[in-house]
């Protein structure tokens, strides 16, 4: 369980800077995709804060081939970004794996 409220369940894609599971948002009992920064990236604050950065503005964008943000979660050396799990695919769409490799 990441942040006491998202369950990951199965790995979508890895890329450079992170892994992207298919989760489950407990609280709102939604399907989500979660962008989790890998472990020795998230020791640098550069890149931590680099990955923080993304989370924000890509919630700032609203468009139908771009995934929505939902939360953001930075707890016991795990950063990571909730995200809207595309339910036609029931997978992560290809925009958010394309930031996943950037």
């Amino acid at each position: 369980m990441l942040g006491g409220r998202y369950e990951l369940r199965e790995l979508v894609g890895t890329g450079g800077m992170a892994q992207v599971w298919r989760g489950v948002d407990r609280t709102l009992g939604r399907d989500v995709a979660v962008k989790v920064l890998h472990a020795h990236l998230a020791q640098d604050d550069a890149i931590v804060t680099r990955f923080r950065h993304e989370a924000m503005a890509a919630a700032q964008l609203s468009n139908p081939h771009i995934v929505a943000v939902y939360d953001t979660i930075s707890s016991h050396g795990i950063d990571a970004i909730v995200m809207e799990m595309r339910s036609e695919e029931r997978r992560v769409g290809k925009e958010c794996l394309r930031l996943c490799r950037s």
